[in-house]
């Protein structure tokens, strides 16, 4: 048994794709994903339970594209739900960990094809001059628990953490309450793109723990959008 396990596990890993195209009204839009992330595919079961739990959130004229899992979460689920009951009475997998791409519906009307310049030199320097309460600065003094000591319940801007020749990147951290009533902190990292003529952003989330896992989380993120 634990032989024909190991050779399903394999099977599942071997054929992960490693991009996909999606279907936005009428717009196509191809997204890559990165070593260690698996795409939930939208229409899939039992994946399509994942990704509906993950978009409900979403209000028009925002909508989610695409969402990769670590692919060692998902593929655990795929072996696990493995009769029609169990996906129905099973809930999705949690993962603090994923990589969302949404598109505002309102801007799909306009083909950007030939202006990714756009980017660098319109979104980028307007998203810097808004206000935001903390800054990459504000992380790199303060500790975990001196955050969640300061901040109040709910999603709290950063503002500009990086730039590269692609993009620029910006952080949310989410503060909230889990389950057992302990507080946490969730890092979301994201980034403006303009790829296949559409106007794209890309959010890489997960765990915020010190200013570290800041910087690895927009290295993350770098790495997604040098991969489009």
């Amino acid at each position: 048994m634990k032989f024909i396990i190991s050779i399903y596990i394999f099977l599942i890993c071997s054929f992960e794709a490693t991009a996909e195209t999606y279907t936005v009204n009428n717009k196509k839009i191809t997204i890559e994903t990165i070593d260690d992330y698996c795409f939930i595919l939208p229409t899939d079961e039992p994946e399509k339970n994942i990704f509906d739990f993950y978009s409900k959130g979403d209000k028009k004229p925002r909508k989610l594209v695409s969402l990769l899992f670590p692919c060692d979460i998902l593929n655990a689920y795929k072996i696990e739900m493995d009769s029609f009951w169990k996906r129905y009475i099973t809930p999705p997998p949690f993962s603090q960990n994923f990589i969302e791409s949404i598109v505002d519906l309102n801007l799909l009307k306009d083909d950007y094809h030939g202006h990714e310049y756009l980017v660098k030199d319109i979104i980028c320097p307007k998203w810097a001059q808004e206000p935001h309460p903390l800054s990459k600065n504000d992380l790199k003094k303060k500790d975990k628990l001196e955050l969640l000591d300061q901040q109040e319940m709910g999603l709290i801007s950063i503002g500009f953490l990086d730039s590269d020749s692609e993009t620029c990147y910006f952080g949310i951290l989410n503060k909230f309450v889990n389950s057992d009533k302990s507080e946490q902190l969730l890092l979301k990292v994201y980034a403006p793109k303009i790829q296949d003529g559409v106007v794209i952003y890309h959010y890489y989330n997960s765990p915020y723990k010190n200013f570290q896992s800041l910087e690895e989380s927009v290295s993350t993120l770098k790495k997604f959008i040098a991969a489009q």
